[in-house]
């Protein structure tokens, strides 16, 4: 059986933003339905000095959601 170490290289950690936003709404007085769409990206030190410097990085994805929700 394989482990999660075998399938990824983690060679690095660097910091990133997330934008994204949702709704929900019931169909009902106890089903609805929600969705959430956010966008991901890495921010990187673009020169290697001593200095705050911050830009985008090439690693950027959307995820969208949905689901359904119950409410008592």
């Amino acid at each position: 059986m394989q482990s999660d170490d075998d399938l990824f290289e983690v060679t690095n950690d660097e910091f990133g933003i997330n934008i994204g936003g949702g709704a929900m709404g019931f169909m009902t007085d106890h089903v609805g339905f929600r969705g959430d769409l956010r966008y991901y990206r890495a921010l990187t030190d673009p020169e290697e000095d001593n200095e705050f410097d911050i830009d985008f990085g090439d690693f950027d994805f959307w995820r969208a959601t949905a689901g359904l929700t119950f409410r008592w």
